[in-house]
């Protein structure tokens, strides 16, 4: 079966790297690409004056858009009128995306109320994989870093980066993060022990390293286990996991971070979905967020 891609698109300033990017992508894996732009309908242009005064006029920039920059994967383009994200999931729904494509705008205020909040409520509740593109102010080396954990989920974002590395003959850096037991020096009658975390802190320096070595031949040997051919490395950090993968993300200059979402539970949320949601946020890098065997 033929792989679909959709592309949502905008009036930004990245519109056209996207473009490319997604034919890169389509290219790469014989997929037809949808795109789609979500415009305003006629009463809320009457509501919100703009230079653009009809749907058909709207359709026509994208059409004229589509062929300067020339697309070479084969590809269509819908215009739809109605609230952008809820539209987005719908056409992804109509035409089983395999794979959504879309922009992350800078942080400014004025870009996080009107296309930044679409993307984080389609990476969210998209059912397939969701690729966010995301400008870069320096050419990005051919590293890709795969945050992972020991759950079952993360296999299959192993096994796709594998097979991406390969095919781009890229690097990967497999990085587990750990948190801190801080909790063990608080205790809930006498407060903040600074007395057992100031011996924790100033423990052996041979022993850390030690644990440190036991940890990281760990995570060496899961990875070994899964059979990952391309060539990689793996990275073992203590510390708040998001903050790590971006440490690591700025040292190395990666070109993409690869990582599982987990389900919508509570606690998921709240222990992973939160690294997700920063990395989005403050990553130098594109974002492909796996969610199922698709692309």
């Amino acid at each position: 079966m033929a792989k679909r891609i959709l592309v949502p698109l905008d009036y930004s300033d990245i519109t056209a790297e996207l473009v490319k990017a997604a034919d890169e992508w389509g290219q790469q894996f014989a997929a037809e690409l949808f795109f789609v732009h979500v415009g305003y309908s006629a009463l809320q242009l009457s509501e919100f004056p703009t230079e653009l005064d009809s749907d058909g006029q709207q359709q026509q920039l994208f059409l004229d858009y589509l062929n300067k920059i020339g697309v070479s994967t084969k590809h269509s383009f819908e215009f739809r009128t109605g609230v952008s994200y809820q539209e987005i999931l719908a056409a992804a729904e109509e035409i089983q995306a395999d794979l959504i494509i879309i922009g992350a705008h800078d942080h400014s205020l004025l870009g996080r109320l009107f296309l930044g909040s679409n993307t984080d409520y389609i990476v969210h509740h998209a059912t397939c994989p969701v690729y966010v593109y995301k400008q870069h102010p320096t050419p990005l080396e051919n590293k890709i870093i795969v945050p992972l954990d020991y759950t079952g989920i993360n296999q299959p974002v192993i096994h796709f980066a594998d097979q991406q590395a390969q095919q781009n003959d890229a690097e990967l850096y497999f990085i587990h993060v750990e948190s801190y037991p801080e909790f063990s020096y608080y205790n809930m009658e006498s407060g903040w022990d600074q007395e057992a975390y100031r011996q924790a802190s100033h423990l052996d320096e041979e022993e850390r390293g030690e644990e440190m070595s036991k940890y990281q031949l760990k995570l060496h040997e899961y990875i070994e286990k899964l059979g990952v051919k391309a060539k990689h490395q793996v990275v073992h950090q203590f510390g708040k996991p998001y903050l790590k993968i971006c440490d690591l993300q700025k040292q190395i200059n990666a070109r993409l971070i690869m990582i599982a979402a987990h389900s919508h539970t509570l606690v998921d949320r709240i222990l992973t979905g939160s690294n997700t949601d920063y990395l989005l946020h403050h990553a130098n890098c594109p974002m492909y967020i796996y969610k199922s065997a698709k692309i």
